[in-house]
């Protein structure tokens, strides 16, 4: 599930994809999709992420059998006859072909439905699905078996010659570290309490005291990507708490503050020479935005940081 926007605004996301919120109706939604309307952490069919949100309305694709409200007394027009599943029905007349009208006082079920029905709403139903599975046929189903295998017969040597060197050079670590997860905006300020602290792709935090032990809370200012977490063009500036990559940049000291920061690990900043560096590391001064060989993210303009001169 994903958070991007509401009120129909930031206007170049809507209409909103499947698993994609705050959506106020049906026509804030893609083509095919619907707007379920949710009050207390209800599932979205076909999307993760219900239990951390509780009233965020989402875009999602209705399965046949799911309850839904179409229409009442005969408005609008185009949704009648109604199908299975479909309420509010008056009687078996608002029903398609042999559908009857389920009529309800409270939360009764109605056969061959799913998901939450409002109580004492009537929905269409198969009264008479039929068998649900086949007919037993008189014979055996299978062919009569062969004398001989049916897998052709092995060869005497080898298909393919094999190559003589790797056709492509192995990386020295895994370019992955981490599986990507959806990022989900579920509070901010500390609340609701009960989400804090944040685990890994979840926002909106302040501070890495807001995320959970060994994550990092990532501010952003223009749609920049969080490792690790998928959906990151979708959210223009909701800071989130990741797991940090080992060369990845970040801020962890400056001036010698706080101690515990250093000496500072490979892509560490703002070091102001190689004795805040940890072992052989090296402090690479930069006057811009001069690369630094072997890290990999967003580093601050003009600030210094650890590096292993062995990359360079």
């Amino acid at each position: 599930l994903q958070d991007i926007g509401n009120n129909g605004l930031p206007a170049q996301l809507f209409p909103l994809g499947q698993c994609q919120g705050d959506c106020d109706s049906d026509d804030e939604c893609q083509e095919g999709l619907l707007c379920l309307s949710r009050a207390n952490f209800e599932d979205v069919p076909g999307c993760a992420g219900g239990d951390f949100d509780q009233h965020t309305d989402y875009c999602f694709q209705r399965p046949a059998n799911y309850f839904w409200s179409t229409g009442n007394n005969g408005v609008p027009a185009s949704a009648y006859p109604m199908n299975a599943c479909d309420g509010d029905c008056d009687n078996d007349v608002d029903c398609a072909g042999d559908l009857v009208c389920f009529e309800r006082d409270g939360n009764e079920p109605v056969p061959g439905c799913v998901g939450p029905a409002t109580t004492g709403k009537d929905y269409c139903y198969d009264s008479n699905p039929g068998p649900t599975t086949p007919e037993p046929t008189n014979g055996p189903t299978t062919q009569k078996p062969t004398y001989a295998p049916t897998i052709p017969e092995p060869t005497t040597s080898p298909t393919t010659k094999p190559t003589d060197s790797p056709t492509t050079k192995p990386t020295p670590s895994p370019t992955h570290e981490f599986s990507t997860l959806p990022l989900q905006d579920i509070g901010n300020n500390g609340l609701p309490a009960q989400l804090f602290p944040l685990g890994q792709c979840q926002g909106d935090c302040d501070s890495d005291d807001e995320c959970q032990e060994g994550l990092l809370c990532l501010s952003r200012a223009n749609f920049e990507d969080v490792p690790g977490c998928a959906g990151g063009d979708f959210d223009q500036h909701t800071d989130y708490c990741f797991q940090r990559p080992a060369n990845y940049f970040w801020s962890t000291g400056n001036n010698g503050v706080p101690a515990s920061a250093y000496p500072m690990n490979a892509c560490d900043g703002d070091c102001d020479n190689d004795v805040d560096c940890a072992g052989d590391l090296m402090c690479l001064q930069r006057d811009g935005n001069e690369p630094v060989p072997g890290c990999v993210g967003a580093a601050t303009n003009g600030k210094d940081y650890c590096y292993d001169p062995n990359n360079a």
